[in-house]
């Protein structure tokens, strides 16, 4: 009989992706763990499948790499205990296995969806958990977000998971 758990491998490494680059970044800018009053939940949400949309500003068709979504994962009375779930598209994945999907233009595929993409990625939305729970009332994609996610980045990058995941 075929393991349920083992599809859900790839999951588990972003999982613990997520978690260990938002807590060593916010142990950097000085908001270690039980700086807040509830800790969030910090997850993984998996690979979606997203579809193109017609951007109203530029007129161009584009597709979101990742995105995160705020929510609470328990209310008890008074008590709220949230989440932070990290989605990100599966056309990663795809370009890891050399497929092309709604791109005719390979340049632009590979542009969006390569590994120096997901770790930008990664970080822009970690960066979007981080203000959320610390910055709730500063821009979304502001100055602050830009610089945060110019350190995420390069936290990342230093790390020894970039190291390994760099070989694949």
């Amino acid at each position: 009989m075929p393991n349920p758990n083992r599809n859900k491998i790839g999951e588990r490494l972003f999982s613990y992706l997520i978690t260990t680059f938002y807590y060593r970044f916010r142990e950097k800018i000085g908001f270690a763990y039980g700086k807040l009053e509830t800790e969030p939940v910090i997850r993984f949400g998996g690979f979606v499948l997203e579809e193109p949309y017609l951007n109203e500003k530029t007129r161009k068709t584009e597709i979101r790499q990742g995105f995160h979504e705020r929510e609470p994962l328990l209310v008890l009375g008074n008590l709220i205990i949230p989440t932070r779930t990290i989605y990100l598209n599966e056309l990663f994945l795809y370009h890891q296995l050399g497929l092309r999907h709604y791109y005719e233009e390979k340049i632009e595929f590979e542009k969006l969806f390569n590994f120096k993409a997901v770790i930008y990625v990664l970080a822009h939305e970690i960066v979007h958990a981080i203000l959320t729970d610390f910055y709730p009332e500063e821009e979304e994609h502001g100055d602050l977000h830009k610089k945060l996610v110019a350190e995420m980045v390069k936290i990342i990058e230093a790390s020894p998971e970039y190291q390994e995941l760099k070989k694949f």
